[in-house]
């Protein structure tokens, strides 16, 4: 993976300076640099990447404003970042030495409407599905009515891995909380939660599938990586947490109506998609987008570098769900 698979807006961060030599350029920070050798023929566009990166720049504007040295630029971009020369530019960065959670809940309103749609389960991705979507990702696919019954399936099974393992995962959260209402309210969000997944079982059952058969190995790696997310910032960041809880939880009811619609198309039994639709209504009947806003009030305000890394989650969430549209788009038909 590159800094631009996780970062949308890779920029220098302050404090880095840059001098030109007759060998490239010399980048320096604090006490660290590092030397960027070049020809004459790479010196222009590098001089050039440098200076847009004091300011930041769209990895998708690379290729059209570097042209042939675009392949180069991502390479630049990526070892300046392992070696911590770079940060998150883009519109959620917050200039404010202490976050309050209004700031904060703003930054991360901010960054989720921003998703352009090629990411499932997204409400944007629906929203948009067509205009602007990725053509081989699932949501694309299910704009345009050509989803295959063997992607509409593994959706549900991808599913059910997330609702079978996403409450253990978020439950270390309750070890963050001691204000009694909070602690009752995600009590009661990890409550409503639990045992879902017998739900999502119901599904695989109507086309043949036990559930139980369902092993985490088999999941797709993206499911994988937003389970490991979720896990991983339970036990050590409770907002990023909850930016996460927020991306995953948001309502989706476009989303869903198309995912009805190509199952209908395909044949695919009413006691399979009944169960999937019941639990997406549930979730939005309780409302749990706002329990990542309970979670921000209480956690805030923090420091800036705290809120940025918390925001910086959201934005690898979003990625992960990307990259799980992506590969329930490439899954072959039967």
């Amino acid at each position: 993976m590159t800094a631009e698979t996780f970062l949308q807006r890779p920029r220098l961060r302050a404090g880095v300076a840059i001098d030109e030599n007759l060998q490239g350029f010399t980048v320096r920070l604090r006490g660290s640099s590092c030397q960027i050798d070049s020809n004459e023929a790479a010196r222009a566009p590098l001089r050039q990447l440098l200076s847009t990166l004091a300011q930041g720049v769209d990895p998708a504007e690379v290729c059209t404003a570097f042209g042939d040295f675009s392949e180069n630029a991502h390479a630049v971009i990526d070892q300046l970042d392992r070696f911590g020369y770079i940060t998150e530019g883009a519109a959620f960065e917050v200039r404010t030495d202490l976050v309050e959670a209004d700031t904060f809940l703003r930054a991360l309103y901010r960054l989720a409407e921003g998703d352009h749609g090629d990411a499932t389960p997204s409400p944007s991705a629906a929203q948009s599905a067509g205009d602007g979507v990725r053509s081989e990702g699932f949501t694309w696919q299910l704009a345009q009515g050509t989803a295959q019954r063997a992607q509409l399936v593994r959706y549900a099974i991808e599913y059910l891995h997330i609702v079978r393992h996403g409450p253990g995962l978020v439950a270390p959260l309750l070890n963050w909380v001691a204000e009694p209402a909070l602690r009752a309210e995600v009590s009661e969000f990890l409550h409503e939660e639990w045992r879902h997944d017998r739900l999502l079982a119901q599904s695989l059952d109507a086309v043949g599938l036990n559930a139980d058969a369902v092993r985490p190995a088999a999941m797709l790696p993206p499911t994988f990586a937003l389970l490991a997310q979720l896990g991983v910032r339970a036990t050590t960041d409770p907002l990023a947490l909850a930016s996460l809880l927020y991306i995953y939880e948001r309502s989706n009811p476009a989303f869903h109506a198309l995912y009805a619609d190509n199952c209908r198309r395909v044949g695919l039994p009413e006691a399979f998609l009944g169960p999937v639709l019941r639990h997406a209504s549930m979730n939005d009947a309780g409302r749990h987008d706002d329990i990542a806003a309970l979670l921000v009030r209480h956690f805030c305000p923090v420091g800036r570098e705290r809120a940025v890394a918390a925001l910086s989650d959201a934005s690898v969430a979003m990625e992960h769900l990307r990259r799980l549209d992506l590969a329930l788009g490439q899954i072959p038909s039967e």
